[in-house]
C-alpha cells in the first residue's frame, strides 16, 4: 500500500479459526489478535504514520498450534 496522503493509517488484517493467532509484523512492531471458536472473527489492527508518497510492506503469519484463514485486509486513514 501506498500512502496517497501523509497521516495515520489503520491497517486491518481479518481472518477466522478455532483457537488461532494471527500476527501481523510491520513498521508499528508486532500486532496479534486471537479467535477461540471457528465462528469468531479476528482482527488484528495496527496503526501506521506515513509520509505522502510513503509504501508499507509487512508480514502476516499464523501462530501455532492451529491454523488461521486471513480473509481480508483493509486500510483506513484516521
Amino acid at each position: 500500500f501506498t500512502a496517497p496522503t501523509a497521516g495515520t493509517y489503520m491497517i486491518v488484517v481479518n481472518f477466522s479459526g478455532h483457537d488461532s493467532t494471527m500476527r501481523a509484523i510491520g513498521p508499528w512492531g508486532t500486532s496479534t489478535a486471537h479467535t477461540a471458536t471457528t465462528s469468531d472473527s479476528g482482527a488484528v489492527v495496527a496503526l501506521w504514520t506515513a509520509t505522502n508518497g510513503q509504501k508499507v510492506t509487512f508480514t502476516v503469519s499464523a501462530l501455532a498450534p492451529l491454523l488461521a484463514y486471513p480473509e481480508s485486509v483493509q486500510v483506513f486513514k484516521r
